[in-house]
């Protein structure tokens, strides 16, 4: 029901991969419309029956490619779009000149071995982070996982964090406060720039000083109301 709401209100005549945010959207539809550019664009792959609705140069369509995108330059003054550019549809199978003509080799060799419909189905979309190809709460909760863990931290400096945090559920503190400190270090707050990228809030200006974007470092640290807390606290304490 709520997916059929959402196709009639922001794309009746487009499907799901082409919506826009539309008139005044919601902010249902616009935490979905993230979604879709952080999470399914990136591990989603077309599946290839007659190549009339995959790009070439733009879509995941090699399911053996890192990240599922052609490498290749686009040849100048080429006229190649969609994949069935590249097929010969009277005796269905690839144009295999052209495709060596126009790719590297190790990408032609990719797509001269992916099976072609013989009975002209449409493209599928399909969900290229699980072997069932399709979407779930874990797939992608593993799918996010694993791309932070190639994007980021070296196993030292996750050693180090496991060190802090353990440290820090051994503070002798209201369990409220060490929850809290956990909260800062994760950056999960809701702090005012992170709502305004989200489209919560209209005002990403710290609620304290007014004059910079209201982030977790901003807010507890930089901010000058803040570094006069601080300062009277160390001085209360002595140190």
């Amino acid at each position: 029901m709520i997916s059929q709401c959402l196709k009639a209100r922001y794309f009746p005549r487009s499907n799901f991969l082409k919506a826009s945010a539309g008139y005044c959207p919601s902010y249902t539809w616009r935490s979905i419309l993230q979604a879709r550019v952080d999470v399914i664009k990136k591990a989603g792959i077309w599946r290839v029956r007659d190549g009339r609705l995959v790009n070439v140069w733009e879509d995941n369509w090699l399911p053996y490619q890192n990240g599922h995108k052609i490498w290749s330059p686009k040849p100048p003054n080429s006229d190649i779009m969609f994949v069935s550019d590249l097929i010969h549809h009277d005796i269905r199978c690839w144009n295999a000149p052209l495709v060596n003509e126009i790719f590297l080799p190790f990408e032609a060799q990719q797509i001269l071995q992916l099976p072609i419909s013989f009975s002209q189905l449409q493209d599928e979309f399909v969900w290229g982070a699980s072997r069932s190809a399709t979407f779930s709460m874990k797939s992608s909760y593993h799918f996010l996982k694993a791309r932070r863990e190639a994007e980021g931290s070296h196993s030292s400096m996750q050693d180090n964090n496991h060190q802090v945090w353990k440290k820090l559920w051994k503070i002798k503190s209201i369990p409220r406060h060490i929850h809290f400190s956990w909260r800062i270090l994760h950056e999960k707050l809701p702090v005012k720039y992170d709502l305004f990228k989200n489209g919560i809030s209209s005002d990403p200006l710290c609620v304290l000083c007014g004059q910079h974007n209201e982030t977790i470092s901003h807010l507890f640290m930089e901010c000058h109301w803040s570094k006069q807390i601080w300062f009277c606290f160390l001085f209360r304490c002595g140190i």
